[in-house]
């Protein structure tokens, strides 16, 4: 889950996985869940860049991920 300013909505959320753009979601679609399932085993560094339209800001989380 991620922690945005009250009161903001979502325009595009880009999801980076290890430095790679793996999905773009735009409007509506911008509260889809991600699947880290076909993702080779290792350390994933994922890193989610949000664009909020009511203050025009950029939100940037990043989490990583032990899989296997």
């Amino acid at each position: 889950s991620l922690k945005l300013p009250r009161g903001t909505k979502l325009t595009k959320v880009t999801v980076k996985v290890n430095g790679k753009v793996i999905s773009v979601f735009q409007g509506k679609q911008a509260t889809a869940n991600i699947s880290l399932g076909n993702l080779p085993c290792g350390k994933a560094t994922t890193v989610v860049v949000i664009a909020v339209t009511s203050s025009g800001k950029t939100v940037r989380q990043s989490h990583k991920y032990h899989l296997c």
